[in-house]
């Protein structure tokens, strides 16, 4: 377990060097997009007199002018799917002591199915982090 820990932490440190030197037009874009979709709400909840959520996007789009990067979404995003797999890891591991116990077939499968989730968290953490990189 020890060493998945060391695994985990090498890992995030790479991601986080890695979006260190992605192109800084994508900034532009990701944070552009943020800003796109929260004006777009804004606009929407203007219009239905929603003072409370015209407020919360107010604030909302300040604090994304003011902090997001794309270093920022993309490590985020990286941190996500290492988590993602760290978690696919442990289920794996728990599975595979389940088996080796001969555990009865009921842990059995509640373990493949804690799999299958986590492997499905995975594949959308990945997809979301894919997203942000193709985003010109």
């Amino acid at each position: 377990m020890n060493r998945n820990i060391i695994k985990f932490a090498c890992l995030c440190a790479c991601a986080v060097v890695v979006a260190a030197y992605a192109p800084s037009v994508q900034a532009e874009s990701i944070c552009g997009n943020k800003i796109a979709q929260l004006e777009k709400q804004l606009t929407i909840a203007r219009q239905h007199n929603n003072t409370s959520r015209v407020a919360g996007l107010e604030r909302a789009l300040e604090n994304v002018r003011e902090w997001c990067t794309d270093e920022n979404e993309l490590a985020e995003a990286q941190v996500k799917v290492l988590e993602k797999q760290e978690k696919v890891m442990e289920r794996q591991e728990e599975l595979e002591e389940a088996v080796a116990k001969n555990d009865g077939q009921k842990k059995i499968e509640k373990r493949k199915q804690k799999l299958a989730e986590a492997q499905g968290e995975l594949r959308e953490a990945e997809k979301a982090r894919n997203a942000l990189k193709q985003t010109p």
